[in-house]
């Protein structure tokens, strides 16, 4: 068969969102039961799913892309109104931090393990769990920023909300967990998560503006 630049384009596109292989199953899947989904992922059981890094690898770029078209003007604390500067970092930092998350996500499975050290799993295991959770409340964060609502006052912590309740459902599919969901330890791993990340976007911040990048 002959090459042909439409269906080189169409192919590489299905590479890309693994169409083919179950991209949007995995979306379903962790839209309506992500606890369960990411366990049957690290029992084996993994056809027709996507994987967990390439899964969050199209969603971050989804998010991050959404971002920058629409320009969404960054809310931050204490900043009435952000300067040249603060709004390019602001959009830089967005699109890195974003593909940081594969290393973020790293120490954030480790505290998560050592929390449900009683369920046995490895770090990888958690790890999965981990890049799929975070990596598809990537939805929340880009449906936020399409609306405009990320740009409002009352947006991150909203979204904030949104994105612990999801992490504490995920975390009573997974570990088949009976009674109340882990609200206390999904709010803690909101937190460490967090923490984490801002630690890493203020460095990088302070480093990009101390080295005249923008």
């Amino acid at each position: 068969m002959p090459l042909t630049v439409r269906g080189m384009f169409g192919q590489g596109l299905a590479t890309l969102f693994d169409l083919e292989r179950g991209f949007f199953h995995t979306v379903l899947g962790l839209f309506t039961r992500p606890g369960q989904t990411c366990r049957e992922y690290v029992e084996g059981r993994r056809q027709p799913l996507t994987g967990p890094f390439k899964y969050a690898f199209i969603l971050i770029t989804i998010y991050a892309i959404a971002v920058n078209l629409l320009e969404v003007r960054p809310n931050l604390p204490g900043v009435e109104s952000p300067d040249e500067i603060e709004v390019k970092v602001y959009y830089l930092l967005n699109s890195l931090l974003g593909y940081l998350i594969f290393f973020i996500q790293i120490p954030v499975a480790a505290i998560q393990r050592l929390l449900f050290r009683s369920h046995g799993d490895s770090l990888g295991e958690t790890y999965a769990f981990a890049l799929y959770v975070f990596g598809h409340t990537a939805w929340f964060s880009t449906f936020f920023a399409v609306t405009g609502w990320l740009g409002q006052i009352w947006g991150p912590p909203v979204l904030l909300l949104v994105t612990t309740a999801y992490l504490a459902w995920a975390m009573t599919g997974f570990y088949r967990l009976d009674g109340r969901p882990p609200v206390l330890r999904a709010g803690l791993m909101m937190v460490v998560n967090f923490v984490v990340t801002n630690v890493i976007a203020l460095g990088l911040g302070t480093l990009i503006v101390w080295l005249g990048l923008l």
